[in-house]
């Protein structure tokens, strides 16, 4: 990926769902467990 805005991220990287990273931010936690229970669409 080519990271435009190196000030607001830092690294992208992809990962399986069972295999998730544990030390998230708050609120991406919450935004990728919205996501995944069907909460959030992306359009």
């Amino acid at each position: 990926m080519d990271v435009k805005d190196k000030l607001d991220i830092s690294d992208v990287q992809g990962f399986k769902l069972t295999s998730l990273p544990q030390d998230l931010s708050h609120d991406y936690e919450q935004q990728l467990k919205d996501y995944l229970s069907g909460f959030t669409i992306l359009a």
